[in-house]
């Protein structure tokens, strides 16, 4: 079994395409697997580096369960939330 670090080094990978970097937000350049699936004729969308923590945190709640703003500060200001 191999874990990140052996399949970011493994040179058949590596020739495959396997990893790619990508700008994260907070972290800076980061490796990422590609999709292990790839199709000839179609190629999958390119890849997102994952969201920084609390980037979505606002749209989720207020979309999902219809929290408001103020809501949204004060559950932040009590720490129960993280808002980027």
């Amino acid at each position: 079994m191999q874990d990140f670090a052996d399949v970011a080094g493994d040179a058949q990978l590596a020739a495959r395409g396997h990893t790619m970097h990508l700008e994260h937000s907070v972290c800076g350049v980061l490796p990422y697997e590609r999709n292990g699936v790839r199709f000839a004729t179609s190629a999958p969308p390119l890849p997102a580096a994952s969201p920084a923590l609390g980037q979505h945190t606002a749209e989720t709640l207020s979309c999902a369960l219809g929290i408001d703003s103020q809501e949204l500060e004060r559950l932040a200001a009590e720490g129960g939330v993280e808002l980027a």
